[in-house]
């Protein structure tokens, strides 16, 4: 692993707990409270449209077996009903989780841009204004894409909690089979996220390397032309690019 060499972490690179963390992160969605009192809303309300779907599947494969003709017609208009709820909360999930997420997105950047100004000359004695933009613009965006998928898996955690409802009403022998295998998902799951985390972190220090590397190439272009190092330059920023291809891949 020898390409993460180039990869230290920052000076102003911290570790929190999940608790502070989300602290954190209502403070910034505090000023949107009905927005997000909406999205909670039609986060459940397309949980349990979705959780219908299979329901009705279900319901259908035993109007065939019985060969029941009203029953089934009744069960497609049902299901045709509950698709149509499921895209509509969906897509206002979607447009209200968006528009919340780019005024979190563009208050945390402005605070990450007010905290850059009021370090003094040393931090940038140490710190290179091109990785420091990096964090800035690419972690950020980073941040409102989690919270997206978040929605996306709190909507499936509530799908889950009804179905099981559901199952334990169908077989109760086979739905706590199916819950003796959750702790076995659930570590998984963790494990999964402290290689993400750390190897996420990586994929934004090596992205910073990059737009470091074209920042200053861009500035100091002149120089570099006029001593005609232009190959230098071009095999420093493919080792770089090398670099971030490797650790994000």
């Amino acid at each position: 692993m020898g390409f993460f060499g180039n990869l230290n972490a920052e000076k102003y690179d911290r570790q929190y707990d999940d608790g502070y963390l989300i602290r954190r992160i209502f403070n910034y969605v505090r000023p949107y409270r009905r927005q997000f009192i909406a999205i909670l809303a039609a986060v459940s309300v397309l949980s349990v449209s979705s959780s219908l779907n299979s329901i009705f599947i279900a319901a259908g494969i035993d109007a065939l077996e019985e060969s029941v003709a009203n029953t089934l017609l009744l069960i497609i208009v049902a299901l045709f009903l509950a698709t149509v709820v499921d895209y509509a909360m969906n897509w206002t999930r979607r447009r209200l989780l968006t528009r919340m997420l780019g005024g979190v997105v563009s208050q945390m950047r402005k605070d990450a841009f007010n905290a850059a100004l009021d370090r003094d000359m040393a931090f940038y004695d140490h710190n290179k204004t091109g990785k420091i933009v990096s964090r800035i613009t690419g972690d950020t965006q980073e941040f409102g894409d989690v919270l997206l998928f978040t929605s996306d898996v709190l909507s499936q955690l509530i799908s889950v909690i009804f179905l099981l409802l559901i199952l334990l009403q169908r077989s109760p022998i086979l739905t706590i089979v199916l819950l003796l295998m959750m702790p076995i998902f659930m570590l998984t799951a963790i494990g999964f996220r402290q290689i993400a985390r750390r190897v996420t972190r990586q994929g934004s220090r090596a992205m910073a390397v990059v737009n470091d590397n074209i920042q200053e190439s861009v500035t100091g272009i002149s120089v570099a032309k006029n001593f005609r190092r232009e190959n230098m330059i071009y095999e420093e920023f493919v080792a770089v690019n090398t670099l971030s291809y490797q650790t994000n891949m």
